[in-house]
């Protein structure tokens, strides 16, 4: 989970969202019963999370776009995105997203990208062929 490597790696982490409040989990997202107590400290920081309207990006060193199916309604067309993807983008800040993350890249004003990299589909078929048998 990448909250719990960030914190491993002494970073600050702290959530915010679209809405602000308690951040939903998606229903496939969440932990099994093993996985429960290790991921509590990353679930409780989701309850509350601030609202994305109301941060500065300017207090922030890297963005985090996480996963799951809510980001694909949530992330694309979304003015504070693009607000916030602006501004890290102006100021060579790291924007990160992965698994449904990079929803975030709907609709942004961004004109030239730096870099971005991601996993495709076609690769993910393979390597599940790949490594069933």
């Amino acid at each position: 989970m990448p909250y719990q490597l960030f914190i491993q790696e002494g970073f600050i982490v702290e959530t915010a969202s679209v809405k602000g409040g308690t951040a939903p989990i998606d229903p496939p997202s969440n932990p099994t019963e093993e996985q429960s107590e290790q991921w509590m400290q990353a679930i409780d920081s989701l309850q509350p999370t601030s609202k994305l309207s109301e941060v500065s990006p300017d207090d922030y060193d890297v963005v985090f776009f996480p996963g799951g199916h809510g980001t694909m309604f949530d992330l694309p067309n979304n003015p504070n995105i693009n607000s916030v993807l602006q501004h890290f983008y102006e100021n060579n800040k790291n924007i990160v997203a992965v698994c449904h993350g990079p929803a975030c890249f709907v609709g942004a004003t961004i004109k030239k990208w730096k870099i971005i990299t991601g996993w495709a589909f076609y690769y993910r078929i393979y390597e599940r062929g790949r490594n069933s048998g």
